[in-house]
């Protein structure tokens, strides 16, 4: 599969070709995080890690400014024509201590595991 580009991602917005995951919108929830904050990472944020082996669809990690100027991260996987938002909608903090920044990388890690393992 090939790596996502964040303008097939941005037409796919402006089109409304969206599906919000369940998981993703509890979590927009819980964080107070609106859709508009999510679409404006996409529309003006940047790919930072590309998943093309992800299933059902390659997917990317986006981090871009939600409305309140706040650095989000969002997780999308796209067949071209439909654009899903995933799991993982996070605030980053601008003070990240060490103990969180090793905690995600070994998150990353494990969620890279279990991919290859399915």
């Amino acid at each position: 599969m090939e790596k996502l580009k964040i303008e097939t991602l941005q037409k796919l917005c402006k089109n409304s070709n969206i599906v919000w995951s369940v998981h993703a919108l509890e979590r927009m929830q819980e964080r107070e995080i609106s859709k508009s904050d999510v679409l404006n990472v996409i529309m003006n944020g940047k790919i930072i890690e590309d998943y093309p082996k992800a299933f059902p669809y390659p997917a990317c990690l986006i981090l871009g400014i939600d409305l309140s100027e706040r650095s989000l991260h969002v997780v999308c996987g796209s067949n071209g024509l439909l654009l899903k938002l995933l799991q993982h909608i996070i605030q980053m903090k601008k003070n990240l201590h060490k103990a969180e920044r090793r905690e995600r990388r070994v998150y990353n890690e494990l969620h890279r595991m279990r991919r290859k393992l399915l």
